[in-house]
């Protein structure tokens, strides 16, 4: 979908009862066996086959439209707005690796943080006294 969306950009779409032609829509992918995998491409075109609407495709760097036809039951939405390089972030939190990094770390962090608090408070309420030894 480039120059409009970039790869990594994540997108928000939102579902809705109708889609018109020059909307950019997030749709499963037909040659795909997995409901999870994902299309974002523009309309190009709208027919309608047997009484269903029929949405014919396109991303903004291909010549040529897609070579699949979209079903309105296969549509999960219009993209309302993206945020850049966002989806890297996701993609990389997915991962063990990326899991350490961007949730257990902070959250650790945080922690000890919030420890060394609660530790600093504790102290003044129940100071410790000290005794010095008397000495002759």
């Amino acid at each position: 979908m480039h120059p409009t969306l970039k790869k990594g950009d994540l997108i928000l779409v939102k579902q809705q009862n109708n889609y018109k032609r020059a909307e950019i829509i997030t749709f499963s992918n037909p040659i795909s066996s997995k409901k999870s995998d994902t299309v974002t491409h523009r309309i190009v075109d709208i027919t309608k086959e047997k009484g269903h609407l029929i949405y014919k495709t396109k991303g903004d760097a291909n010549n040529s439209p897609d070579g699949w036809k979209v079903g309105e039951n296969n549509i999960v939405g219009v993209t309302i707005y993206s945020l850049p390089l966002l989806g890297y972030i996701i993609s990389i939190s997915k991962t063990p690796f990326g899991f350490v990094l961007l949730i257990l770390i902070p959250a650790f962090v945080l922690l000890y943080s919030e420890i060394q608090n609660i530790i600093n408070e504790l102290r003044k309420l129940f100071p410790v006294k000290k005794y010095e030894k008397n000495r002759d």
